[in-house]
């Protein structure tokens, strides 16, 4: 799905570049065509005033130069002038209707370079827009993509936590609880209102059923056992810490009870004197339950 997500990514990212370069030559295109009808409508307008200086020149010459009466007396006639005028007259109406012509035809043509280029410009607005649409589409799949990426991350690494603890557990080693993180040194006390992991509650009972049921707590000695233990209050880790906590508090040792099997129980004569030689300390619940 991933591979999936890249790879309409580079494709709407090939889309976008080409949209940006179709915009590009667009815009060129645009600058030409503009340059070059400002151009024309400039040489065309030049015209247009040369022309129209020329007729008013024509129109304004016989007001300004008419003719003289010499010239009249030389044989021109007054047929000649009236006709000279008409055919005057008749150019003007002539320019004046070409002119008239030449202006419709410049206003058609202004009105249809407006058109196109309102059009063009209608098109350049819904290319961007189309640009910017293609853009917020690649930026929402790229945080999709990045979000799916943490997410999976995520999973990852829930996934292999879990794996680690699971193995810890399943290990049966130094446990060491997630809950349990301060280095104060543990105090095996019945009294300790401590709360551990179940893993380690499960561990010190099973340790302290596969001692009790083994040996005696004060000399070491095999014993039988009077029934079966279970796990003292606080869930206590007697064989890990045991040794640590005979170093720490020496408590006189008691002349536990021995249970053989057929008999009465007896006192032993001889406790061990020395409590670090001793596996366990003999605190007054582990004598009650030996």
């Amino acid at each position: 799905k991933i591979e999936k997500l890249e790879a309409e990514t580079l494709a709407k990212q090939s889309n976008l570049e080409q949209l940006r370069r179709e915009k590009v030559e667009l815009e060129n295109t645009l600058e030409q065509e503009q340059e070059a009808l400002v151009n024309k409508l400039w040489k065309r307008m030049d015209k247009l005033e040369a022309e129209k200086r020329i007729l008013q020149i024509k129109l304004d010459q016989p007001v300004s130069d008419p003719t003289s009466p010499r010239e009249i007396n030389n044989g021109d006639t007054a047929t000649n002038l009236s006709t000279h005028i008409q055919t005057l007259r008749s150019e003007v109406a002539r320019l004046k209707h070409t002119l008239l012509i030449s202006q419709q035809e410049h206003t058609e043509k202004m009105k249809r370079y407006v058109n196109e280029e309102k059009q063009i410009r209608e098109e350049n607005l819904r290319l961007q827009r189309k640009l910017q649409l293609e853009v917020e589409r690649r930026e929402a799949l790229c945080r999709h993509l990045s979000e799916s990426e943490s997410r999976h991350d995520f999973r990852s690494l829930e996934m292999e936590e879990e794996r680690h603890y699971n193995e810890i557990v399943m290990s049966g080693g130094n446990i060491r609880t997630r809950t349990v993180s301060s280095p104060v040194p543990y105090n095996p006390s019945p009294s300790s209102s401590r709360p551990l992991s179940p893993g380690i509650n499960v561990l010190g009972s099973t340790s302290r059923e596969g001692f009790s049921t083994n040996r005696c707590y004060a000399c070491g000695q095999p014993s039988a056992p009077l029934f079966a233990s279970s796990s003292p209050p606080g869930g206590h880790i007697v064989a890990s810490s045991s040794r640590r906590t005979s170093d720490r508090f020496v408590k006189p040792a008691i002349p536990p009870t021995i249970v053989s099997a057929g008999g009465p129980p007896t006192i032993a004569l001889n406790p061990t004197p020395n409590p670090v030689a001793a596996p366990h300390p003999g605190s007054p619940m582990d004598i009650a339950k030996t």
